[in-house]
């Protein structure tokens, strides 16, 4: 056993004790409710190191920076693989007049089912936009093929979307989907590229469908100018899934590592650094968090249709070192002896030493040049893959998600929870409705 943790049971989603124990190499939640017995479930991060990594993980203590609404559960989709069960489980549509609380937050996702098939979602985007929050919006991408509309949820102040991209092969989109969708998926891509709205994609991976088909994904999402994650998700274990093709998250991340010749280490500096920024950015004005322990990424660069890692690019354990030590007694003095350093070490002698720095320097001036100040930012020649994981009843680990940075809208209380626990809740709730 390597710890103890607490859990839900499957059966009454009772609260209970569970133990992470590591057998052959992998992690697992031995969990036990004293109505259903013993059960043992694959841990979301299954492979050792990544567990460990995010165990001691440090993410700033503070309260999550972003939220996410649930607006619907109907979609104009009725997909074989719905962790949401759309158009069978069907709570309310959310009364978005009631919502309260939204100030507080930086970031606010709009999700369902597909939130597109409400009439009023330009309304929406409207009067969240007020409180000046940033806003991001799941979808199929079905509606967003069609350009006024997609321009029209612009108009209304959509700053990006996560776009669902599961393959290029329409075969695979018939089994994961339930219809061909290629092509629309692509017109979707291209709209907002046109329009300039960043895209993350997010593509669930299943055995024997599109993890074969990894590499030409891959290539062919890696070079959109205005995709800046791509997310390669397990199967959420939720609602309408065929568990026989669910593929790990340590899977994933494999195959990828040996497509692009990637190493683990990437993507735990990679992580690492990005939960160093929020708490650095902290010492220098109060903020709340924005990562967290379900998310793995992997940031990189491209070059001549190649992925550099940005281990490559800077020295990662050595800021992280710099970092910690800073962390221990911040002032601003510290803060600005740092940055020096940052520029000095990190920058002028790195463009000396290092021919992948100094490709991704020429790439930032290009930026500079080509960009609108209001859409450039020091990372933006970088990009990042993300490995999302999403805790359900079967193997969810309390430990983990006291840090969550994806709070969900409750409309049990109008108050904000980690969203695996609202959506299990609102979930359960609507098949006793159905019962």
């Amino acid at each position: 056993m390597l710890q103890e943790t607490e859990s839900l049971c499957d059966k009454c989603l009772a609260k209970i004790p569970a133990k992470i124990v590591e057998n052959k190499g992998k992690i697992y939640l031995k969990k036990t409710c004293h109505k259903h017995g013993e059960t043992t479930a694959l841990h979301f991060w299954d492979d050792p190191e990544i567990f460990r990594f995010f165990s001691r993980l440090d993410t700033l203590k503070t309260r999550s920076d972003q939220a996410i609404l649930n607006v619907t559960y109907r979609c104009n989709l009725t997909c074989p693989v719905c962790y949401a069960k759309a158009n069978e489980v069907a709570p309310n549509d959310l009364k978005v007049d009631r919502l309260k609380g939204l100030e507080k937050f930086k970031t606010v996702f709009i999700s369902g089912g597909e939130p597109t098939v409400r009439k009023d979602l330009p309304a929406i985007i409207q009067k969240i936009r007020k409180q000046r929050c940033r806003i991001v919006l799941f979808s199929n991408g079905i509606k967003i093929a069609d350009f006024q509309y997609a321009k029209e949820l612009k108009q209304a102040g959509l700053g990006a979307v996560i776009l669902q991209f599961d393959t290029l092969d329409d075969q695979t989109n018939l089994f994961i989907r339930g219809k061909k969708l290629l092509k629309i998926k692509k017109r979707a891509l291209a709209n907002l590229t046109k329009l300039n709205i960043k895209i993350t994609t997010s593509s669930v991976i299943l055995r024997n469908k599109n993890f074969t088909q990894l590499p030409e994904l891959l290539d062919f999402l890696i070079i959109q100018k205005n995709i800046k994650t791509i997310g390669l998700n397990p199967l959420k274990e939720l609602g309408r899934f065929p568990e026989e093709i669910f593929v790990s998250s340590s899977e994933i991340v494999k195959r990828v590592n040996q497509i692009l010749n990637l190493k683990k280490k990437d993507w735990l500096a990679s992580t690492q650094f990005l939960v160093d920024l929020d708490n650095l950015m902290s010492f220098v004005k109060k903020r709340n968090r924005v990562f967290s322990k379900c998310r793995l990424k992997c940031l990189f660069f491209i070059q001549k249709n190649t992925c550099i890692p940005l281990t490559k690019i800077f020295n990662l354990e050595k800021i992280h070192s710099k970092i910690l030590r800073l962390g221990n007694h911040p002032n601003h003095f510290k803060t600005i002896i740092f940055f020096v350093y940052l520029l000095l070490d990190q920058i002028f002698l790195n463009y000396l030493k290092n021919k992948y720095f100094r490709s991704y320097f020429f790439s930032f001036l290009k930026n500079i040049l080509k960009h609108d100040k209001k859409n450039f930012s020091l990372l933006n020649p970088i990009k990042s893959f993300s490995v999302s994981v999403y805790p359900t009843s079967k193997n969810l680990d309390f430990d983990f998600i006291k840090s969550c940075n994806f709070t969900a809208y409750s409309k049990d209380d109008d108050g904000y929870r980690p969203a695996c626990l609202v959506r299990l809740n609102e979930y359960f709730k609507a098949e006793s409705n159905r019962e």
